[in-house]
């Protein structure tokens, strides 16, 4: 108990995925390495593996890697009401931001007086997508009438979808 106490002071993060994957009866250590940061964990089912980097926890980022050099990074940003993450993989990479790290593209309209409060974002094969949430004194009606009107004036096809909720849209 002594011995895992002290392995928990030193690097927590570390110490807790060794821990729990020495628990998974599915998951084998196969190495753990506390110089680098990184732990190998095999899936006694399938065989895969996958390299943790606990390392860069300490620096607001994680990343896996499997057995093929397939690569997953997760980064994260901010603090108080505002904050960012990003996932980076081979297919593409996902954007998530709320409060001053919340971005949106430049050739987005900006609405009069409209903050940006939240942004959600995907890229990938040689597609992006996304969605933003403003926060101003607009009604729904005249925020949708403006960015119809922008996006129009700037030679893009409107297709507009409505939900409601609670009695309001």
């Amino acid at each position: 108990v002594s011995r895992k106490a002290s392995e928990f002071g030193k690097n927590p993060g570390f110490a807790a995925a060794n821990m729990m994957a020495s628990m998974n009866p599915n998951e084998e250590v196969l190495n753990a390495d506390e110089g680098t940061g990184k732990n190998t964990l095999r899936d006694r089912k399938s065989g895969k593996t996958v390299t943790l980097n606990f390392q860069d926890i300490q620096k607001g980022r994680i990343s896996f890697e499997g057995d093929n050099g397939e690569k997953v990074d997760i980064r994260g940003d901010g603090e108080g009401g505002s904050g960012s993450m990003t996932i980076n993989s081979p297919e593409g990479t996902v954007q998530i931001g709320q409060g001053s790290l919340a971005k949106v593209p430049s050739w987005v309209p900006k609405y009069p007086g409209g903050q940006v409060a939240g942004t959600f974002s995907a890229q990938g094969e040689g597609e992006s997508g996304g969605t933003f949430q403003i926060k101003c004194s607009g009604s729904v009606e005249q925020v949708a009438a403006y960015y119809e009107k922008e996006l129009t004036s700037a030679g893009m096809k409107i297709q507009k979808n409505t939900m409601q909720s609670g009695g309001t849209s």
